[in-house]
């Protein structure tokens, strides 16, 4: 009896061998590719294209603190803090610690991080980091006696970079807001500032891909919002309450080369002005 179990636990350690050998002998053949320094590269150097090649190594000597393909994007504009030496492969640990990187160089340039603060506490449990928002503004006009409340929208699809709550206590009341900063167009921070001293401004949460829906909600310019009042004269000497649901085209916003840019290339642009998968990484 003794002598079966030795023979078959020979024979399992044979077949167990063999296929450990096998497995070594696929994994030998198998190769990563990683990142490697084009040049000499100097502490305090932002990581760019320009100063990386790829290299091909055995998956034997590769580990995961090296710097892979896949980890360009993410990491592209990092500093550099350590000194690499033409063709050395390049790791995490060269460069700047993420908790250290200021939220402007964070921003392409174009950017604007910009803090809007919304009344109330439970906004801050439904909106995260990366969280896509619509801002809504409502304010009055007042016109030969008539008073009219006016809503409309003001910018959407807007990403969130951070948030943060504040609240006080007054005797017995407690008083909270929220603080959402937000990713803007230079001309929107101006807009958003502006819309800010006339009325409250309310936050939507939307899905980011809605595509479809965002191309008939048409923008509103600086110059178009200062003009709103003569707008909506009309409607004011009606009375009552009332909500303009569609506003007039903006003004002309125009690229270098003098093409005109509709909102949805204007939202392109403000996409375009944020590192996104590098600033967003994490934060959910």
């Amino acid at each position: 009896m003794k002598t079966s179990t030795l023979i078959v636990s020979g024979i399992l350690c044979l077949f167990a061998a063999q296929g450990c050998k096998k497995k070594s002998k696929e994994e030998s053949g198998k190769t990563v590719t990683v990142l490697i320094a084009a040049e000499s590269i100097g502490p305090r150097t932002p990581l760019t294209l320009d100063l990386i090649n790829h290299m091909e190594i055995p998956l034997k000597y590769y580990d995961d603190r090296m710097l892979t393909p896949k980890h360009v994007e993410e990491n592209r504009g990092r500093l550099i803090i350590h000194q690499i030496n033409k063709g050395g492969r390049i790791f995490f640990h060269n460069l700047e610690s993420e908790s250290v990187v200021s939220m402007s160089r964070r921003l392409r340039p174009g950017g604007r991080a910009y803090p809007l603060e919304i009344a109330g506490e439970s906004i801050e449990k439904w909106i995260k980091k990366a969280t896509h928002v619509d801002l809504t503004l409502s304010f009055h006009i007042e016109f030969e006696g008539f008073k009219k409340l006016v809503t409309l929208n003001l910018l959407e699809n807007l990403v969130v970079l951070d948030k943060n709550k504040r609240c006080v206590r007054l005797a017995k009341e407690r008083t909270c807001t929220t603080d959402l900063l937000l990713l803007l167009l230079p001309e929107e921070v101006t807009l958003l500032h502006h819309a800010r001293q006339l009325g409250p401004i309310s936050v939507s949460i939307r899905n980011p891909d809605d595509r479809g829906l965002q191309a008939g909600v048409k923008a509103l310019s600086l110059k178009e919002l200062l003009a709103q009042k003569q707008v909506t004269l009309d409607q004011v000497k009606a009375g009552g309450f009332g909500v303009i649901k569609k506003a007039t085209w903006p003004e002309a916003h125009w690229d270098k080369e003098g093409k005109n840019l509709s909102p949805n290339a204007l939202r392109e642009k403000r996409v375009k002005t944020l590192d996104t998968i590098r600033i967003l990484k994490g934060m959910k």
